[in-house]
């Protein structure tokens, strides 16, 4: 599974509503940024900026098709449940990549707490 960039956007709210369009058809996305609506919430470089995400790769050429014609139909659309079980998957690969994160900062802070202790001894 490889997430490909779509669109940016200066408003979530229209990056929700074209996702929704897009999902309706049988298309997967994400949006994201810093007025995150509900996907993933990441940190962005420019207030405001909203990107929509295509989950699979393979749907990537139907959801640009989509955005020029909305009458575009669909090679491989998927089924609302299939949809939500991606956007399981991409919250509980995100929150294992955070854990993993957070577990290997700790371990660098405390190996560096014991390296200062051994010094001073």
């Amino acid at each position: 599974m490889g997430m490909k960039l779509l669109k940016h956007f200066s408003s979530p709210i229209e990056a929700q509503q074209v996702s929704d369009m897009l999902r309706e058809k049988g298309i997967a996305t994400q949006v994201t940024g810093a007025d995150d609506l509900g996907g993933i919430a990441q940190l962005s470089r420019k207030p405001g900026r909203s990107k929509l995400w295509v989950m699979l790769e393979e749907q990537f050429d139907d959801a640009q098709r989509l955005l020029e014609d909305p009458e575009h139909r669909v090679e491989r659309p998927l089924e609302p449940e299939q949809i939500e079980l991606l956007d399981q998957d991409i919250h509980g690969d995100l929150r294992a990549r955070f854990v993993i994160g957070f577990c290997l900062l700790a371990a660098l802070a405390l190996g560096g707490f014991l390296a200062l202790v051994a010094y001073a001894a």
